[in-house]
């Protein structure tokens, strides 16, 4: 099972995403960071039918914050948690930045290996020659 932090400005305290193996499906927990942490999560998603792909996350998750931040974001700031896990090559378990960069092309128009080249090297947040903010600038 895999565990990263969903750095998502106003809910980067708590919340997380990953690949849950036994049950072989993504999920995200959000937790607004007024949430008490012994709480259920403010959104729990998970399951084979509803989360194929980490893209499936991140349209339920903005969805659920009324379209407040788009699923491009959701995913950046899901790539911005996972950075820290990535390991020697780059790769993470069962894919995971692969299947970021996937979603991110799919919605970006680049494709898959740029956004890859984008996020393993980039430190200041640009994607597509955009500027995402996530996270606490602490």
């Amino acid at each position: 099972m895999s565990r990263y932090g969903l750095l998502l400005k106003g809910c980067e305290e708590q919340s997380v995403w990953g690949w849950d193996e036994p049950l072989s499906t993504w999920y995200l927990q959000l937790y607004f960071n007024s949430t008490d942490h012994d709480d259920e999560p403010d959104l729990w998603l998970y399951g084979r039918d509803k989360c194929m792909y980490p893209l499936h996350l991140a349209e339920a998750c903005a969805e659920y914050l009324k379209d407040t931040v788009s699923p491009l974001e959701i995913l950046l700031a899901m790539a911005e948690g996972a950075r820290g896990f990535w390991g020697d090559d780059g790769w993470g378990d069962v894919g995971t930045i692969p299947r970021l960069a996937e979603a991110i092309s799919y919605l970006e128009g680049s494709t898959a290996a740029e956004i890859i080249e984008q996020l393993e090297s980039n430190e200041k947040r640009f994607v597509g020659g955009r500027y995402y903010p996530f996270g606490s600038d602490d």
